[in-house]
């Protein structure tokens, strides 16, 4: 597909500090194929800094899981699903 890799990449916000890049794939791998899932952690004390990214195979997955996911609760917490970079001059 022609999806750009910013149409596909999602920023996973407000993250129990326990999930780590494992589990949040299993998370989000029922919307469907996942080429990556990252949670970003601290350099220092190597413990989840509480967000991550998770980038889909599709843009249509993308916006699938934004729609599931943002603002549910997952463990708790309510987390923030989102492109990860903003589209300029939108």
């Amino acid at each position: 597909g022609g999806d750009r890799e910013g149409d596909r990449k999602l920023f996973i916000g407000g993250l129990d500090w326990n999930i780590d890049d494992e589990e949040l794939r299993r998370i989000f791998d029922k919307i469907g194929a996942i080429e990556s899932a990252k949670v970003i952690q601290d350099r220092e004390t190597n413990r989840s800094r509480g967000f991550g990214f998770v980038t889909f195979s599709s843009a249509e997955e993308a916006q699938r899981a934004i729609s599931e996911y943002n603002g549910t609760d997952i463990r708790g917490r309510s987390v923030t699903v989102k492109l990860a970079e903003e589209k300029p001059g939108g």
